[in-house]
This record gives C-alpha cells, sequence and structure tokens, in this order.
C-alpha cells in the first residue's frame, strides 16, 4: 500500500530514507527552556543557548520549518554516573520547501501556526494587502513554490511551531551562525547534492541556486546586525582586525571605522579615532595612555551609515608592557 501512492524511477526503483538507530538510553526531546534535571553539565537554560538560539539562521537556509522539541532527543551514553548525555536534532526530511510543499502551505516559512495577533489584523484588513507568499504556485509534494529567494527575508523567516531560544535569538547568536554559514560554497552544495545522486538534474540545479541566494540574503542581515569584526592578533602595539563582512562579501560598500578607546571603568583615555581601509584587514595603534586594561570599541561604517552596534575588543598589558587579547563582545 505504500508503494501504491509512490513514484517509481525509468528502472522502476523506489527512492527511500532510512534513520540511523541512535545508541544510548533515551531522555526525551530537548526541553526547549530550562534545563535536564539530573544533568551535571546542562548548566546554561536552554532558552540561552547560542548552538540553539542560532538554530534562527541556519533553519532560515534550509527552510527547516519543522524545528521543534519533538524533532531532537537527548540520550545518556556511558556508563551510569559516568558517562554523559549526547544531544541530537532530528527530523529533516521536510526541509527545503519540503514541510510547506507537502501540507500545501503557502504560509510556510512566512507564518507561525495561527499566529493570533497576525491572523486578527488579516480580518480586519480583509485580507489586504496580499503578500508575496500568497501568490506561491505552491504544489504538493514540489517544493520549488515554497522554497524560494526572492521573497525570503530572513528577518522575517519563522519556524511553524514557536521554538524558544529560536525566537530568543540575539544580534551576536545570529552573527555567530551567519560566519558559518558564510564558509558554506557552491562546491560544497553540489558535492553534497551529487552524494544524493538525486535523478532530476534540474531541480538539483535549482536547489542549489536557490541555497546560494538565500545564504547571499543572510550575510548581508545578520552580518551587520553588529559590527562584523574579528581580531587577527596584536602585534607590536597594534590591534589587527578582520572585517568579515568585506571576507565574506567582497563587493560590499564600506571600510570606515570609528575607534573609541576606554579603560576598565569605562572612562575615555584618548581621543576618538577613524580608519579607513578597503582590504579586510586594517590595524589599529593602542594608545600610550593606555594602562593594565583596555577596551576598544570600533563601529563598522557601511555606506554611510552606522552598523547598528560596535564590537568590543578587551587587551591586557603583559609584564613586558605588550598587550594580549582577551575578549571580544559583538
Amino acid at each position: 500500500m505504500v508503494l501504491w501512492n509512490a513514484d517509481a524511477d525509468s528502472a522502476g526503483k523506489y527512492r527511500a530514507t532510512a534513520s540511523l538507530f541512535i545508541q544510548g538510553n533515551i531522555l526525551g526531546p530537548i526541553v526547549p527552556r530550562g534545563t535536564r534535571p539530573g544533568d551535571s553539565n546542562d548548566r546554561i537554560p536552554h532558552e540561552d543557548l547560542r548552538v540553539l538560539r542560532a538554530l534562527r539562521v541556519f533553519c532560515a537556509l534550509t527552510d527547516q520549518s519543522g524545528i521543534r522539541s519533538d524533532n531532537s532527543l537527548d540520550v545518556y551514553v556511558g556508563a551510569e554516573g559516568q558517562g554523559h548525555t549526547v544531544h541530537y536534532l532530528l527530523d529533516f526530511g521536510e526541509a527545503l520547501g519540503m514541510h510547506g510543499a507537502n501540507k500545501e502551505r503557502k504560509w510556510d516559512g512566512f507564518e507561525h501556526f495561527f499566529p493570533w495577533k497576525d491572523t486578527a489584523v488579516n480580518f480586519l484588513r480583509l485580507g489586504v494587502p496580499v503578500r508575496g507568499w500568497e501568490r506561491f504556485p505552491v504544489r504538493q509534494f514540489d517544493p520549488r513554490g515554497s522554497f524560494e529567494a526572492a521573497v525570503f527575508d530572513p528577518a522575517e523567516w519563522k519556524e511553524t511551531h514557536q521554538f524558544d531560544p529560536i525566537r530568543r535569538s540575539l544580534p551576536d547568536d545570529n552573527y555567530w551562525a551567519a560566519k558559518i554559514v558564510g564558509a558554506l560554497t557552491r562546491d560544497h552544495f553540489e558535492t553534497l547534492f551529487k552524494a544524493v545522486e538525486h535523478p532530476d538534474p534540474e531541480y538539483v540545479q535549482y536547489l542549489i541556486d536557490t541555497l546560494m541566494l538565500r545564504k547571499e540574503k543572510i550575510l548581508r542581515h545578520f552580518l551587520y546586525r553588529v559590527s562584523p569584526l574579528e581580531s587577527a592578533g596584536v602585534e607590536g602595539g597594534e590591534l589587527k582586525v578582520e572585517d568579515i563582512g568585506r571576507k565574506l562579501l567582497p563587493g560590499d560598500a564600506g571600510g570606515s571605522y570609528r575607534i573609541e578607546y576606554y579603560d576598565s571603568e569605562n572612562h575615555e583615555i584618548a581621543a576618538p579615532a577613524a580608519v579607513e581601509s578597503r582590504e579586510t584587514q586594517f590595524g589599529i595603534s593602542v594608545p600610550n595612555s593606555a594602562g593594565d586594561y583596555l577596551r576598544i570599541d570600533v563601529l563598522a561604517l557601511r555606506e554611510g551609515e552606522d552598523a547598528v552596534r560596535p564590537v568590543e575588543f578587551h587587551l591586557r598589558s603583559r609584564s613586558d608592557g605588550t598587550f594580549r587579547l582577551v575578549g571580544i563582545v559583538h
């Protein structure tokens, strides 16, 4: 009966998926709030965990709108009292638009399931204006209608059932995830889909093209919710800074930075400075007035507009008078 409604290829073969059986003692799904009782390593409330909050970015890229607590599993591995808990995310079979296509939901990835506020507003406005996703030609089992990049807005992407950590994601969580997404190239996607051996090359090319377009939108939005800068080290009294935005989006305009210097008491210890650079890396001189502790705030400027907030580089002096980096806050 299962194969009766399935399509076979030209050779009469059916494609199927299989899941690896997870080893260990099953503890249940990952709870979206709080910690797991009895797990001594689980000290941070899950709604505050970056790896869970940042799922907003990863799921937006792949349109994994089915992300929720039920699609996860914790297992205990090892002897009782001597092992540890391993966390798994499960069920990606409806990513890449399949969740909306299978259920013929045009709103999948754009709205939560029955959002009270949006429903009330839509009712009062009699459905006007018509939103972009309402025009999608969604057909069952054809995800090309719902997995797209033209209407996709990373800031507005939504999972079907609200997942608390995602709803609590902060700009620095999303920036961290965007850097990882930025490392993915077309070659990575082509290698992945080649291993799948999908019989429709045009469909595969569509998925790859769409992923690349969604990736670029994700980078342009989430990188610039902060000043996308990292340290490349401290050398000879100069802090080396790398602009991740310019690195991941080479054609991006920018290259202007405003610098401010503070001590441990948050007192400004030197006049603000400005740096202009068209390279992905540039240097910032450590002022002579710096004491044992120094905080350098760097605000990136994009096309004449300030980034949302600066990045903080925290440095401490060594016995020889040089400085070492001890922390970065985005």
